[in-house]
């Protein structure tokens, strides 16, 4: 598997969603990967567990639903939004339910 986001993977991901949306809700990169219209930013909100948790249940659903797209840093909120975003990850791929390679994670250093 992939430890990143590749062409097949999201491209695999994108066709599971294709009659969900509109014919160009996913768009083709110029590195080839296919990413999806809406991405989740995880920028804003308070360093503690209730934003952590808030969090969570966004990503999730939104992974779920056809989101591929995650936008984070180590400089938001403390560093706990990366973290909250690889706890979701690996809860999802444990249960199958996604592969690493679906999805796009766009971070920075701070």
């Amino acid at each position: 598997m992939n430890a990143r986001a590749s062409a097949a993977g999201t491209g695999r991901y994108a066709a599971q969603w294709e009659s969900k949306f509109v014919p160009d809700f996913f768009r083709t990169s110029r590195a080839g990967l296919n990413v999806s219209s809406v991405a989740l930013g995880t920028y804003l909100g308070d360093s503690d567990d209730a934003t952590d948790a808030l969090y969570a249940e966004a990503l999730r659903p939104a992974l779920c639903s056809g989101v591929n797209m995650v936008d984070t840093s180590i400089n938001y909120c403390c560093q706990r939004s990366e973290r909250v975003t690889g706890c979701v990850l690996q809860e999802l791929i444990v249960e199958g339910l996604l592969r690493l390679d679906d999805v796009i994670i766009c971070t920075k250093a701070g």
